[in-house]
């Protein structure tokens, strides 16, 4: 499965970004916890050592002095609400709230012990220690009945309250560090995003240098301003170029060496072929010999095709020297030659063109071998008494159209019709199958773009070729 780098990238670097902040966060909400626990329950404790500083034993009972003004200081958080009681060691409250439950095994005789209950459905906070009485009451001066009702040497003292101040502080301390994390995640991300994307330039760069090459350029991609992780990779680019350069030139070499090697014994067989049908005055033997005639014909066109696509393949056509022409001039004498074709098949041949030049770039040779082909195409393969309209106009950028009323191509084969060797053969007519695979060849070795349509009306066919245009200085590249 296929991915982008960019989003892998990110993937990767901001998951552990994540993943600390939000360790960093879990870590700071127990810190909270436990520093809101602390704090609070020393203020419990020092709360428990201000209940018992009031304690009183009088008349044999224990009594618990609270005014109201010592009250509202143990109950000056307004958030929460403050529970005491006084217990004997045999579990008999003697003093203080009788709503908070009692725990006997929350004594502790060594040290205060807290735990959290619940009472009235809410969570309370519960110290529960141990105060020796008589040491505490030993500055009082006993009463006459006090040896009828001896001090008890140990009471349980419980207070409690509720959390709602723990929460809030504990709420208050994760807020403080979540929301600058959040912010550094954020800030972070938008970091490694500008990072990664300007880290990623230089194949973006290579990428562009790549894409915007004509089809005939197998140049070598400079590696010099390629990064040094990329250079491997640019490498094995310019070995595929290279080796697809040199496939190229030795097919093209093979076709054209082939091709001249076919010529002159062609050109040979024809002029005996002519000569027999002359000097034979037997019909049968001269039909023959129409018929070897015919085949060499067929035969030398081929070749000449062959030579004709040769002189088109990508790495030939490159090197064919530019210049600026009229393509109405050449569509207009392509079309004048093809007249003596299209009488003999009886095909009425029309040429449409705007007043005004249009000019374009490119190979003279090969253009006149792209437009002939097109319309001598256009006229073999129509009807008798059908019709052919070239038209030449300059809307965005000079187009080219042969347009026929003729059988047409079906869509599933108007882009095999550029294929070498593809025929459809109609009504007998005869042809190489190298027509359009030249026309597509030389289009593409000047930027143009070939397109078959239906023609008006869902009749025949029309094939258009649309070049880049120079006015202005602006070229525009189909590829």
């Amino acid at each position: 499965m296929t991915s982008s780098i960019r989003k892998q990238l990110l993937v990767w670097l901001l998951i552990p970004l994540s993943t600390i902040a939000a360790s960093s966060t879990f870590i700071a909400y127990n810190a909270a916890i436990l520093l809101a626990r602390e704090i609070y329950d020393k203020g419990l404790l020092n709360s428990a050592d201000s209940v018992i500083a009031r304690v009183r034993h009088k008349g044999g009972k224990v009594l618990v002095d609270l005014p109201p003004a010592a009250q509202s200081i143990l109950k000056h958080n307004y958030r929460d609400t403050f529970f005491y009681q006084i217990y004997t060691m045999e579990g008999k409250r003697i003093a203080g709230d009788g709503n908070l439950p009692f725990d006997p095994g929350a004594v502790d005789f060594n040290k205060p012990h807290y735990s959290t209950r619940i009472l009235n459905g809410k969570e309370v906070r519960v110290l529960t220690m141990l105060f020796p009485v008589a040491s505490h009451f030993a500055d009082e001066t006993p009463d006459d009945d006090d040896d009828d009702n001896p001090k008890p040497e140990y009471l349980i003292l419980e207070v409690a309250e509720t959390r709602n101040a723990r929460r809030e502080i504990v709420t208050h301390i994760v807020i403080s560090v979540l929301l600058p994390q959040l912010i550094l995640i954020i800030c972070g991300g938008i970091a490694v995003w500008f990072g990664i994307k300007q880290g990623l330039y230089p194949l973006q760069q290579l990428s562009r240098a790549l894409s915007s090459r004509s089809p005939t350029d197998l140049s070598p991609v400079s590696e010099s301003t390629a990064p040094i992780e990329v250079r491997p990779l640019v490498g094995a680019i310019n070995d595929l170029l290279k080796m697809l350069n040199e496939e190229i030139e030795r097919e093209r070499r093979f076709v054209a060496n082939a091709a001249h090697q076919l010529r002159t014994p062609l050109a040979g067989l024809k002029t005996y072929a002519d000569l027999a049908i002359k000097m034979n005055e037997d019909e049968s033997v001269r039909s023959v010999l129409a018929q070897l005639h015919t085949g060499i014909n067929r035969m030398s066109n081929l070749i000449v095709r062959l030579l004709t696509l040769a002189r088109s393949e990508p790495g030939v056509a490159s090197q064919t020297a530019r210049q600026t022409m009229d393509l109405s001039e050449i569509v207009s004498s392509v079309t004048e030659d093809l007249v003596p074709l299209s009488i003999e098949r009886k095909v009425d041949l029309g040429f449409e063109s705007p007043h005004e030049s249009i000019f374009i770039d490119g190979d003279p040779v090969g253009l006149r071998e792209l437009v002939t082909n097109i319309i001598e195409n256009a006229v073999i393969y129509n009807q008798e008494g059908g019709k052919v309209t070239v038209r030449l106009s300059k809307l965005r950028a000079p187009t080219l159209s042969v347009e026929d009323n003729g059988p047409g191509i079906p869509e599933n084969e108007r882009e095999l019709v550029f294929e070498r060797f593809y025929r459809i053969l109609r009504d007998g007519a005869s042809g190489s199958g190298l027509g359009l695979a030249i026309v597509r060849e030389i289009a593409n070795s000047h930027g143009a773009k070939v397109e078959v349509k239906e023609g008006t009306d869902g009749v025949g066919t029309c094939f258009t070729v649309t070049f880049p245009d120079i006015t202005n200085g602006k070229k525009t590249n189909f590829h």
